[in-house]
């Protein structure tokens, strides 16, 4: 008869009734004096673990499985791997999960669960070894994740080969406008401006040249990794270029702003139209009746509203109304929520470019100084715009048929 005197333990007793048939062993815990309870400092060495490991990989004659027959040893080499000196370069670590009352095991909590893995890798592992998490649950997210990655870029590459192939095509063959050959006595006072600044340009010049492509780059970089607010950005841009190019004058700046005045007075105007839009829930109606739309109807009818809409309106305006609608009817985490979300920022990028207003690079190309000089009014917009509309629109709509 053993006693356990020790407090917690859940084992008060142990009794053998025939000790002749009974050899009685140190246990695992004392025998390698491993740590079985919370300890500020473990009193388990690494010499410790390794000689558990020695243990468990020698003992060839114990079956652990009768179904296999696989031995203790066998069954650790799934779990630990040794090396021809004797190293113990890795090791399987099994974590078993379920759902909590703030995640449930859906794709969110997957993910979820895949962020608190990563986090929990101590600092001198990630350092020192190579550390993966698999599963049956990680590589459902991990399918998921990818499947909608690859839903979301073969549309936008079909995309992106179409434009560029109507670029081509538009030019060769002179439609809408465009392949007009520069005039002769054009390009003759283009070359002779240039070579007037080529052979008058100072190191101050090349300097300022300098700062603005490094600025550029800034811009560009900032832009694409949302390191800061958009405002922010723009406005780091204007102090770098100020501070570097050595402006302290706020009457060089005015003309800065001379060409976007009238791209700003025009989207005052606009976000006030769009405002009432919004507060009249103006495009509820047509939200409503698509997505009463049978759910494999949804994502070609989203496209379709949103391209609409786009292109009489705003883009960025439709798909934050939609996108918000969306969330409201279908959880994030939905794979039909995804799928609908493409569709509705497929119409609102692709359609829209039928109007200037659709776009607001277009737009801003309409109100600059520039468009009086080259004779660029809305009505021309839209006709040089109409190729790319009908092809780029028809693409879309095919890829979002088959993708989704």
């Amino acid at each position: 008869h053993l006693q356990d005197v020790s407090e917690d333990s859940l084992v008060q007793s142990i009794e053998a009734h025939d000790r002749k048939n009974f050899v009685f062993v140190q246990s695992l815990t004392d025998t390698f004096n491993l740590t079985y309870q919370a300890k500020t400092f473990s009193l388990t060495t690494d010499s410790d673990i390794r000689s558990l490991y020695d243990y468990l990989y020698q003992r060839e004659l114990d079956v652990a499985d009768p179904f296999t027959g696989d031995s203790y040893a066998d069954e650790i080499k799934h779990v630990l791997s040794r090396d021809s000196e004797g190293n113990y370069v890795s090791s399987v670590i099994r974590i078993y999960v379920g759902p909590t009352t703030s995640y449930e095991l859906d794709n969110n909590g997957l993910e979820f669960m895949r962020s608190e893995l990563d986090a929990n890798v101590p600092e001198i592992f990630i350092e020192n070894f190579t550390v993966s998490s698999t599963g049956g649950h990680v590589l459902t997210s991990v399918t998921v994740n990818e499947i909608q990655k690859t839903q979301i870029t073969s549309t936008l590459i079909a995309i992106l080969f179409a434009g560029l192939i109507m670029c081509v095509l538009i030019e060769k063959f002179s439609i809408a406008g465009f392949g007009n050959q520069l005039p002769t006595n054009v390009r003759d006072i283009f070359n002779d401006y240039s070579n007037y600044r080529k052979d008058n340009i100072t190191i101050n010049d090349k300097a300022e040249l300098l700062i603005e492509s490094i600025v550029l780059v800034f811009l560009v970089l900032a832009l694409a990794f949302s390191i800061a607010a958009v405002g922010l950005i723009g406005l780091s841009v204007m102090v770098f270029l100020t501070a570097f190019k050595g402006i302290t004058n706020e009457h060089q700046l005015g003309e800065a702003f001379h060409e976007a005045l009238p791209f700003t007075a025009l989207l005052g105007v606009f976000f006030a139209i769009v405002a009432v839009i919004a507060d009249q829930e103006l495009f509820l109606p047509i939200f409503e009746y698509v997505f009463d739309q049978p759910e494999d109807m949804r994502p070609i009818m989203f496209y379709i509203a949103n391209g609409f809409l786009s292109a009489v309106s705003d883009n960025v305006f439709v798909a934050t109304v939609y996108i918000n609608g969306l969330v409201e009817k279908i959880p994030v985490v939905n794979e039909e929520f995804n799928n609908l979300a493409i569709a509705i920022n497929v119409g609102t990028n692709i359609p829209s470019i039928a109007t200037p207003n659709g776009q607001a690079a277009f737009l801003f190309l309409l109100t600059s100084a520039v468009a009086p000089l080259i004779n660029l009014s809305y009505l021309r917009m839209v006709y040089m715009a109409l190729p790319y509309t009908i092809v780029l629109s028809i693409v879309g709509y095919i890829a979002i048929s088959i993708n989704l």
